[in-house]
């Protein structure tokens, strides 16, 4: 192993995709400018044209995933995002109490053929599912999908009702000083919902 530092700026890069070991040492001479995030703006329009493509009943979902750098079970690779439990919300028609259901694998054995059997019996075929970041989910859903062919299909079709919550803040529909430029829901959520935690 080399003992040479590489020479690399500090940058975006030192947090994408993952925030990196060594960036209190590498940013430690860097100085923090104060940047102005501008102002709030709230284009009324444009939500409401984005929220009139929601057909209930709405799914609020969440995949939550470990990455193992030697695959534990058939058909995975090394790194793979294996999902191994969901958060399900569940809203069946305006104004209805929300219902939560959800799933967790039991840690021993391969969790996705009963989580893909779960899933589809909680997200039924009709309804909007509704993630934030619909990029990381529907990737999953691929993987699933290729993984267990049985169900390609019909996790196929659950990718075609994903709506991306992160559309209106990416997109500049809501911005917000406070969210310093980010639609990342660590940004976003203590802005619009300071009482969750």
């Amino acid at each position: 192993a080399t003992k040479i530092e590489p020479i690399v700026e500090p940058g975006d890069h030192c947090f994408t995709p993952y925030d990196c070991d060594f960036t209190e040492h590498c940013w430690k001479d860097v100085t923090e400018e104060k940047v102005d995030y501008g102002q709030l703006e709230i284009d009324k329009t444009a939500i409401n044209e984005f929220i009139n493509e929601f057909k209930y009943p709405l799914f609020y979902f969440d995949f939550e995933t470990v990455a193992y750098p030697v695959p534990v079970y058939d058909e995975s690779r090394p790194y793979q995002q294996v999902p191994f439990q969901y958060s399900l919300h569940i809203q069946r028609k305006k104004d209805a109490k929300v219902e939560h259901l959800a799933f967790l694998g039991d840690g021993e054995n391969d969790p996705r053929e009963a989580l893909i059997k779960e899933l589809l019996t909680h997200l039924k075929t009709k309804g909007t599912i509704l993630v934030w970041y619909k990029p990381f989910e529907t990737t999953r859903l691929k993987e699933l999908a290729r993984d267990f062919p049985q169900y390609e299909k019909e996790l196929n079709n659950l990718q075609n009702r994903i709506i991306d919550l992160m559309v209106p803040f990416k997109n500049g529909y809501y911005t917000h000083p406070d969210f310093e430029g980010s639609a990342s829901i660590k940004n976003v959520l203590p802005v619009l919902v300071p009482e969750l935690s």
